[in-house]
């Protein structure tokens, strides 16, 4: 293993803060969850796009700047296939649009997020949701730890002090597709 040092600090960071970033996200997602208020939004009746557009006119009665909705990519792309009316094609209403790959609703970008639930979303101001860092990201490697020496092996430690800060949890919306 001490051979393939050199190749390990290259290789080993990169993967340990996609999965660091990952678990991060995970710790996030159950904060937001937990801080958010729960939509009165229902499908039936409706699509996608609008059970959106009534949460932001929501915030917007709050006097919130809603500035993205956050949805998993399989409701994103879901959303690019809306139908006009049953069986008349696709198409999006005019308050949707597609610039440059991001979609739109109302110019309010809406961003795909493996780390949101299942057919759930989240309609906010994010001005009044901070990552809060007390310490950075760092990354160790040791040969020392426990039998490390004797079995040849090297530990690495990532680690970071952050928090989720929801300041305004009526600035948050979280709805489900799914609701009937």
């Amino acid at each position: 293993m001490k051979n393939n040092l050199p190749y390990l600090e290259s290789f080993i960071p990169n993967v340990l803060r996609r999965d660091y970033m990952k678990a991060e996200n995970a710790n996030f997602n159950a904060r937001l969850i937990a801080e958010a208020t729960a939509s009165t939004e229902v499908i039936t009746n409706q699509n996608k796009i609008e059970m959106l557009i009534a949460e932001v006119a929501k915030l917007d009665g709050l006097d919130r700047d809603v500035n993205a909705i956050v949805m998993t990519p399989a409701d994103y792309w879901d959303i690019l296939i809306t139908e006009k009316s049953t069986g008349a094609g696709y198409g999006l209403p005019g308050v949707v649009s597609l610039d440059s790959g991001v979609l739109r609703i109302n110019g309010i970008p809406c961003l795909k997020a493996t780390w949101v639930t299942a057919n759930k979303y989240f309609v906010a101001d994010w001005s009044r949701i901070n990552k809060i860092t007390t310490e950075g990201l760092s990354l160790d490697f040791s040969e020392e730890e426990g039998t490390n020496f004797v079995k040849n092996n090297i530990t690495a430690r990532i680690e970071a002090q952050v928090a989720i800060a929801v300041e305004q949890p009526a600035a948050l919306i979280l709805g489900d597709f799914t609701a009937t």
